[in-house]
This record gives C-alpha cells, structure tokens and sequence, in this order.
C-alpha cells in the first residue's frame, strides 16, 4: 500500500511541475496555437467538414506519437553536458526559466497532449459512454436519442480540438529544436 502510494506522490508531484511550467491552463489558452486549432475546429462545426478526426487519429498518431518520443529522448541523450549547463544558465525573456525547462516542458506538453488525445478517441469509441447514456434515460426519463446525439456532437468537436492542437503543437516541437540548434551553434562560436 506504501508503494502505491508514493507513486500516486510521484505522479502528482511531476503533474505539478509540469502545469507550474504551463502555468496552470493560462499559457495553453493563450497559446496561438490554440486559438487556431479552437477556430479551425469552430469553423468545421459550422461546415461539418468531412475531417474524420478519430480516423487521423487512429492511424497516424502512434507514429505522431513515436516521432515526438524519439525526438525528446535523442535531445536529451545526444546532449552534451557543455550545451545542457549553456541551456541551464540561460534564462528565457521574460520569464523566470531556463531555456532547458523550457524545451523540456514544450516536448513533455506536445506528447501529454497527444497521449491525452489518443485516450479520448480510445473512450469515444468505447460503448461505455453510450450505455451510461441509456442507464439515465430509463432511471430518469431523459431522451436518450437528443442526449446521445448531443454527446456525439460535443465528442467530435472535443476530438477535433484535441486532434488540431495535438498535430500543431509538432510546430511547437520544431520551434525548440530550432532553439535548441541555435543555442548550440552560439555555444560552438
């Protein structure tokens, strides 16, 4: 019981630092790459655009997936221990962290997201949720059909924000591999 525990504490523990670096949802709102994945995604709900965002899902993102993981962990293993003090000490504008928190925390974000995203299609898909939906109906006289189709809509339009941020966060990603590459070829001159 213990054991369990403290691995509810160390899970909670890197959630806490990981929404600290993100500020807790604000920079994520106030992220351009959000507010244009939330108007793209808008603009599909008024044109019912024929993106399947749960066929992308299913098919592209493990590779999504495997590309951000391999990327992250290339960074951090290739890194030398010259580039990684260089990105310690340096400090982002405005901000109090360092730039290899901040690279860090934009490939541990990008890939939470995508996790998140791939969980969300896996229990949209599920018949648990449709079943829950009937088990009120009959115990509180709700329309099961109106509540179900509701649901639907709400689960598509969240899938296709999810998709949309999770697939333009990989700019995100670019953007810190840019920076890092910038910052090791001023460590290199």
């Amino acid at each position: 019981m213990k054991q369990a525990l403290g691995q509810y504490r160390g899970l909670i523990g890197t959630m806490r630092i990981y929404m600290s670096g993100w500020r807790r949802l604000y920079a994520i709102l106030t992220s351009p790459l959000f507010h244009f994945s939330l108007g793209l995604s808008i603009v599909n709900l008024f044109f019912e655009s024929s993106f399947r965002w749960a066929e992308l899902v299913n098919s592209s993102f493990p590779t999504i997936l495997g590309f951000g993981l391999a990327a992250y962990t290339l960074i951090f293993a290739l890194m030398g221990g010259t580039l990684q003090s260089a990105l310690a000490q340096k400090m982002v504008a405005g901000e109090n962290k360092s730039y290899l928190r901040f690279i860090n925390i934009t490939f541990f974000h990008a890939i939470f997201i995508q996790i998140i995203t791939y969980i969300f299609y896996i229990v949209s898909r599920s018949s648990l949720i449709t079943a829950s939906v009937a088990g009120l109906g009959v115990c509180h006289g709700i329309d099961f059909v109106a509540v179900s189709r509701r649901l639907h809509d709400i689960s598509n339009f969240s899938g296709e924000l999810m998709t949309i941020y999770s697939v333009m966060l990989m700019i995100s990603l670019l953007f810190g591999v840019f920076r890092l590459a910038n910052i090791a070829s001023e460590q290199a001159e």
